[in-house]
């Protein structure tokens, strides 16, 4: 006959209140995370010397922040080389939020850029956990030489040069990059570049305010610098007579503005005889009639200055003069001479009639004389009378 055995329901009771207890001891051993979300930790800054010099000793700053209380693992190393340049292993779990934590770094030896990289991960249920979405911060520093410098020069124009401690260096568009001791040197830019025929650059400053091309720098560091410069064109006034204002270097786009001083001339020649000029108008770049004429200088301009001879008018006037007033004498003279010889007729005797006939005939000689000499003198002086010129030559060039 077998025996069968029941559990009491006092035991039941009593295995289950102590497995409720073991439970909650194991909850408290470790922090309350659900399983479906797993705790990160993301770096939010990196806070260091943007330059330092080799061997030198200086500190980075990383703030963590924590979704929740965890363990973690922060490091900084080299993006190059992989190295770890100092790392912290944060055991017991830190709280949730944002915390700062100080790392002491000794710069490299190779002067220049050095990349550098921080990263945090978790521990969770016995692994690491990366936060992809803020688990790294890149960030870079410069490492300086101790004894030289660097200042890199460009332009705004496609060639030149510049003398750096009185050697020319050339400025392609790419830049000038010289390495040199730190402390004072010397730079001269040129003042001015030719851009062909009637075109120049002219400087105008350097891109940290300084206006003279020549000055003294201090190499600290990294030094750059911009030469600007500006383009000028050429404006000649040119003109056979008279006086002309306007010519000479104008900026690019500008206004400028021309004239001539008089608007007539009077040239006298070794002979004693003077010749009159008046301005008609401006050729070449320019067609305006007026004394004062202006151009837009966006390229090299000419412009010229044309006169009308007006001496053969003059002379011509004063010889009508002349000839009316011999026309005018003779004229009288013969109304004289015809009143004489009616009166002789009535009050002398005929050989005073006679000689009164031939005075009126030797009158009348004398103005057909006159008449001829007139227009003898009218042809010539049509004949001895310039025009205005067509063209003025200016060197080997006409226009």
């Amino acid at each position: 006959m077998s025996t069968r055995y029941r559990r009491s329901p006092l035991v039941s009771g009593t295995r289950l209140r102590i497995l409720f207890v073991l439970a909650l001891l194991s909850c408290a051993a470790r922090p309350l995370v659900s399983a479906d979300v797993t705790p990160v930790a993301r770096i939010v800054g990196v806070e260091s010397d943007p330059i330092v010099s080799p061997g030198e000793h200086f500190s980075v700053v990383v703030s963590v922040e924590y979704s929740a209380a965890q363990s973690a693992d922060i490091a900084i190393l080299d993006t190059l080389s992989g190295v770890i340049m100092d790392s912290k292993d944060l055991f017991t779990p830190m709280s949730a939020g944002t915390t700062a934590y100080a790392f002491q770094l000794t710069g490299r030896a190779t002067p220049g850029a050095w990349k550098l990289q921080a990263n945090v991960r978790t521990w969770w249920r016995n692994a690491w956990y990366a936060n992809p979405n803020g688990g790294t911060y890149p960030f870079e520093l410069t490492v300086l030489d101790l004894t030289n410098a660097t200042v890199v020069f460009t332009s705004n124009l496609l060639s030149g040069s510049i003398a750096f401690d009185g050697v020319t260096y050339p400025v392609s568009p790419a830049g000038l990059e010289i390495t040199a001791l730190r402390g004072l040197h010397t730079i001269q830019a040129e003042r001015e570049l030719p851009c062909g025929e009637g075109a120049r650059a002219v400087f105008d400053r350097w891109t940290d305010g300084v206006q003279s091309p020549s000055r003294t720098i201090y190499l600290a560091e990294r030094l750059e610098l911009s030469l600007v410069y500006r383009t000028q064109y050429l404006l000649s006034v040119e003109s056979e007579f008279g006086q002309t204002v306007g010519s000479g270097w104008y900026p690019a786009g500008m206004n400028a503005t021309f004239a001539v001083l008089a608007t007539s001339s009077s040239v006298t020649s070794q002979a004693g005889s003077g010749a009159v000029h008046r301005f008609t108008h401006w050729s070449g770049d320019s067609e305006s009639t007026s004394s004062l004429g202006w151009v837009v200088m966006e390229r090299p301009k000419e412009v010229i200055a044309n006169w009308a001879d007006e001496t053969g008018q003059a002379a011509h006037g004063s010889r009508l003069v002349t000839l009316s007033v011999i026309l005018l004498l003779c004229s009288s003279a013969l109304i004289t001479a015809s009143v004489t010889l009616r009166l002789g007729r009535r009050m002398r005797p005929r050989s005073l009639t006679t000689k009164g006939r031939n005075i009126a005939r030797a009158l009348l000689v004398a103005l057909v004389f006159a008449v001829l000499v007139s227009g003898s003198l009218h042809q010539n002086a049509h004949a001895n009378a310039t025009t205005e010129p067509e063209t003025v030559r200016i060197g080997d060039a006409a226009r």
